[in-house]
């Protein structure tokens, strides 16, 4: 719902699932005498995501959109983070320096937690491993960690890079060679697995997302860097509306909709995933969460019109593709100069999830979902259940 009433809905959503984010780790029940430091702190990790997002939730009470649709593009790669941190079992090492006798000699020596590998141009080997190995005192393996614990625990982001550093005082006796050394292990670090293209990757080797997730978490994340790097004033101005130029804050509608829809959405996968991460070993029980599971499946049903990503398409969006192939196959006639001819229009019902393509800008998307349409040349139309006068002059 999307109506004035239904934002209300929203708004009690978006704060019971932030409050749920504030006190995962109260719900933590170690099995058997032994409980695993690395639980509580994934359950800090949800808790900061709550934080993000009761931030976010405060900036939008006071109409302040760009700020906090900045603090969603902090959550969206906290979000994908934290899923690699909670479920990853394997990672890519890519390794440089192996001579054709090395690699040959290795055929013979496969290591024992090698999932596969491959050999590249240039000397370079990649190899897929399973997750970090935790074992006991004497040695003795217990059980798998995704390797983004390590990864976590290990990268600065206040090193300063090589060419900076002999500029900065940093107060306590240091050796430059060790201090470039540790530069560069922190800055290849980011370059080879923490950046955002390599959290996308890693997604997919992990089987944590589809190629279509990918996809549709991209946008978001395209369309969210926009409040974090404010390069134009328009990306503003578009997001309050028709209100006069340069007179914010102003309450907005859509705005203040898009933002309860991303922090619903980031609430339910995190708690969906910090429990998935329940379940693997070594297991940890979840204090009455079936209130949480409830208030997730409720939230899920409000927020499906936004078609998030991972989940299946809308109506209105069946309808938009219906129109596209339409349009794409006139557009194609027009450039090979054939003669214009309308080409038979898909029923949208009869589409195939996976061949409904997503949308390149939420805001735009939310705001013809109050409005809907009527396309004279395909006959096809959609009916916004929740209309709005302004969304047609928006």
């Amino acid at each position: 719902m999307t109506d004035d009433s239904g934002q209300v809905l929203l708004w009690n959503a978006a704060r019971e699932l932030t409050a749920r984010l504030l006190v995962c780790e109260a719900a933590l029940r170690p099995r058997g005498s032994i409980q695993q430091m690395q639980h509580n702190e994934f359950a800090w990790r949800v808790r900061l995501l709550g934080m993000c997002l009761d931030s976010a939730l405060r900036a939008a009470t006071a109409h302040e959109y760009p700020a906090a649709l900045a603090l969603l593009r902090t959550a969206v790669e906290h979000r994908v983070f934290d899923r690699l941190l909670f479920l990853a079992s394997r990672h890519v090492q890519v390794i440089e320096g192996v001579s054709d006798e090395v690699w040959e000699r290795w055929q013979t020596q496969r290591p024992e937690f090698l999932l596969e590998w491959e050999r590249l141009s240039k000397d370079r080997v990649r190899a897929v491993w399973r997750g970090a190995r935790v074992v006991d005192e004497k040695g003795q393996f217990l059980h798998y960690l995704s390797v983004y614990y390590k990864w976590w625990k290990e990268y600065n982001p206040l090193i300063a890079p090589d060419r900076d550093a002999a500029k900065l005082a940093s107060g306590h006796p240091e050796s430059p060679t060790a201090r470039s050394a540790y530069a560069r292990t922190q800055r290849d670090m980011w370059r080879d697995v923490l950046a955002w293209k390599n959290l996308k990757e890693s997604l997919l080797l992990n089987e944590l997302a589809s190629e279509t997730e990918v996809l549709q978490l991209d946008v978001h994340h395209r369309f969210l860097s926009a409040y974090a790097h404010p390069f134009t004033e328009d990306i503003t101005d578009g997001l309050y509306g028709r209100n006069p130029r340069g007179g914010w804050p102003a309450e907005d509608h859509y705005a203040g909709e898009l933002v309860l829809l991303y922090v619903c959405t980031f609430a339910i996968d995190e708690l969906r995933d910090f429990e998935r991460m329940s379940q693997n070993e070594p297991r940890v029980d979840l204090a009455d969460w079936d209130p949480v599971r409830h208030e997730i499946a409720s939230a899920e049903t409000q927020i499906a019109y936004f078609w998030p990503p991972g989940r299946p398409p809308f109506s209105y969006d069946r309808a938009k593709e219906a129109n596209q192939r339409v349009f794409d196959a006139l557009a194609a006639q027009h450039d090979a100069g054939a003669p214009h001819a309308i080409p038979p229009t898909p029923r949208p019902g009869t589409m195939a999830d996976d061949e409904i393509r997503y949308y390149p800008d939420p805001l735009h998307r939310l705001v013809q979902l109050h409005a809907g349409f009527s396309e004279l040349t395909t006959g096809v139309s959609w009916s916004s259940p929740w209309p709005r006068a302004d969304a047609r002059y928006r």
